[in-house]
Formats: C-alpha cells, sequence, structure tokens
C-alpha cells in the first residue's frame, strides 16, 4: 500500500493530516487510518453542479476514510463514529467532506484473505494515513470473476427479497389502520435501508454499519449521482417526511410521541415504490455486466 498522498494537491494533503491529528486526539487506540475512493484513484471532484428535478445542487467528493480498530465492539461504536465526525465538521480549515467506516483487524484481515472485493481493492488501491505499527494487513486471496458474480448475485436475492416483505409487511399494517401506522413506518423504514443495502453491496460489496438513511444515500450517491437524491429534501415539507422515515428506525417503535399520518405514509410509501423500481434496475444491469465480463 502507498504510504502517502503527494499525487493530491497540497491543500488536500493539508486537509488530511488535520483530519488524522483530530481523529488520534478523540480515540488513541485507532491502529490505522487509510484513505480509500476517489481520491487514490484520481477522479475525485472539488465541485459538482448539477440540476435535478429543477433543483441546482453542488457535490463535492468525500474523502473515504477506513478506520483500522482494535475489536469488534470499538468497530461497532456509532458514537465514537459520530464523534470523530463532529470534531472535523468543527474545524473551519477542513473543506472537503468526510466519510467514515470502522472495522476491527480479524474481520479485515478474514475479509482479506476470502478476497472479499471491497476490501482487496483498498488494500490494492488505499493510501495509509497513519499506522501504529501494531498489526499487519493479510496478503488478499485473489477472486474469480466467476466467484465475484455469485457473491454478487447472493446480496441480491437476499436484499431484494428483504426490500419486498418488508414492503408487504407494511401494507398489511397500512390496512389494519391508525393502530399499526407507527409500525407501517418502521417497516418502510427497514424496505429503504434493504433497498440501499440491495445497491451498495451489489455496485462495492460493502455495507456500512450504519441504519441512518442519510448516510447510506450518500454512499449510494457516490456510486451513482442518480442515487443522490433519492428522497428529496430541499422543501421543509420533504425534510420533515424524510425526518419521519430516518426517524421511524427508533422513535416509531419505542417514542410514545412519534406520530405519522395516513397521507404521511402513502407518499412515503410511494417515494419508496419508486425507488425500489430504480435499485433493481440498476442492480439487473449490473448482473448483466457481470454475466458478460464472466464469459
Amino acid at each position: 500500500m502507498k504510504t502517502s498522498p503527494n499525487r493530491l494537491p497540497a491543500y488536500k494533503q493539508g486537509e488530511l493530516k488535520k483530519i488524522v491529528s483530530l481523529i488520534r486526539k478523540v480515540e488513541k487506540r485507532i491502529e490505522m487510518v487509510i484513505l480509500y475512493g476517489s481520491h487514490t484513484r484520481d477522479d475525485w471532484v472539488d465541485r459538482d453542479n448539477y440540476v435535478k428535478d429543477g433543483i441546482r445542487y453542488e457535490y463535492r467528493s468525500d474523502f473515504d476514510l477506513l478506520l483500522v480498530v482494535p475489536d469488534e465492539e470499538m468497530a461497532g461504536d456509532s458514537i465514537l463514529r459520530s464523534l470523530i465526525k463532529g470534531r472535523i465538521r468543527d474545524e473551519i480549515n477542513i473543506q472537503t467532506p468526510v466519510s467514515l467506516i470502522t472495522e476491527d483487524i480479524e474481520f479485515l484481515n478474514d475479509k482479506l484473505a476470502y478476497g472479499h472485493y471491497f476490501f482487496t481493492d483498498i488494500k490494492k488501491q488505499g493510501i495509509v494515513l497513519y499506522d501504529s505499527g501494531k498489526y499487519k494487513l493479510a496478503k488478499p486471496k485473489k477472486l474469480s470473476p466467476e466467484k465475484k458474480r455469485q457473491l454478487l448475485l447472493d446480496d441480491y436475492e437476499m436484499w431484494s427479497q428483504k426490500a419486498k416483505d418488508f414492503l408487504m409487511s407494511y401494507e398489511t399494517l397500512f390496512k389494519q389502520g391508525e393502530k399499526s401506522y407507527n409500525t407501517g413506518a418502521f417497516h418502510l423504514h427497514q424496505a429503504s435501508e434493504s433497498l440501499y443495502t440491495l445497491f451498495l453491496l451489489v455496485f462495492t460489496g460493502y455495507k456500512p454499519k450504519t441504519h441512518k438513511l442519510d448516510e447510506l444515500g450518500e454512499d449510494a450517491g457516490k456510486v451513482d449521482k442518480r442515487f443522490r437524491h433519492i428522497f428529496s429534501r430541499k422543501t421543509r415539507r420533504n425534510e420533515d417526511l424524510f425526518d419521519l422515515l430516518d426517524g421511524a428506525y427508533v422513535d416509531a417503535r419505542y417514542e410514545k410521541d412519534y406520530e405519522v399520518s395516513k397521507a404521511e405514509l402513502k407518499m412515503l410509501a410511494s417515494r419508496i415504490r419508486k425507488f425500489q423500481q430504480r435499485v433493481e434496475k440498476a442492480c439487473k444491469e449490473r448482473i448483466r455486466e457481470m454475466t458478460v465480463e464472466t464469459k
């Protein structure tokens, strides 16, 4: 692996140094910080202005960072990730957005030894920004195109069915009336999360440890700009609808003051079905491409 981001402009290198310093200040037990993604492939963009549905957006490539930690409990610590992200956001000299994933060294080396293509690509293309020297990454196994395609098919079958099941469950709950609306909203959240998971696994082989739809949407949008704004949030009404959906994972199940109306559920369900159609179409296209590549 490379150990210097010297192909990047000086201001990007400066930002990365500040980011690593902040990460280390928050948590000393992080053993490696590895840059991967667009900033290692030289296809990153600083400002991409475009219009979708009459609304102008600006997109800037993230710094994609893999934080390697010593154990599984730390890898799953969402509070730690939120704390690190907050410290980075508060630093005025860092303009590039940052996307973080955390994995423990045992899990990471198991995936490398198996030939998991998401992590083998990181090992091949990534840049080590910090290394404690305590651990070594395993030598990646080469995965055949046929095996890679089979993994993709397995993920497609599993997660497309999960999305369908959650939508079917939602329909049943919706018909049961107002007392079941909150649980119906939770099932719509789960359908949405399953669709993001399906898309990310088929296209990247990896789904981050989060249930937050905005974070999953950011990851999907980096793969394909058509998926950046599945849930439009440019108006107050759309923002409120998205908050209802995103918050349903916890609030719809445990908070007494969570409320969602019949009309709101219908609007959310309509958008999620359109999302389902887009994901199914994109994934089937990817599977066809993989089929051609293995022949």
